[in-house]
């Protein structure tokens, strides 16, 4: 599971650079929180994990709508195996971007860790829906049903 977890993270932060380097900024904090968001992407895929949560959490202190930061810093906790902390941060990206497929399924593994099956399900419903024929999406929907007792 955790090696998935790095792929799919490596998939998002290579996904996320352009992004990021492409953002009109609206003010200097903006700016320099989106260097900071590459220097903890960069740390990330360096493996050093604290020092990217560390540009991470700048990046945020200077621009709490950088949203960037929190998806990136959730995907790191996940790898560190703090689904705790992955799911806060998830949540507060989620209440801007509930269809998001990405977050929506990091977001449900971390919930699935934390054994809160029944709000994991929403989850995977969304990301199975826009691929019904996955077989492994459609056994993670019947699992957390299963452990969520629905």
């Amino acid at each position: 599971m955790r090696r998935i977890n790095y792929i799919i993270f490596l998939l998002a932060t290579f996904l996320c650079l352009p992004a990021v380097a492409s953002v009109t900024y609206n003010s200097p904090a903006e700016k320099e929180a989106s260097q900071h968001i590459r220097l903890g992407i960069f740390h990330a895929r360096e493996g050093d994990l604290d020092k990217a949560i560390a540009e991470f959490e700048k990046a945020v202190r200077l621009y709490p709508g950088a949203h960037e930061a929190y998806y990136n810093m959730g995907l790191v906790y996940m790898d560190k195996g703090d689904y705790k902390k992955a799911a806060e941060n998830f949540e507060r990206v989620y209440e801007k971007n509930p269809d998001d497929i990405g977050l929506n399924y990091n977001y449900g593994i971390a919930l699935m860790e934390l054994e809160r099956y029944s709000e994991a399900v929403p989850k995977f419903e969304k990301v199975l829906s826009t691929n019904p024929d996955d077989s492994e999406l459609k056994a993670l929907v019947e699992k957390a049903r299963r452990l969520a007792g629905k």
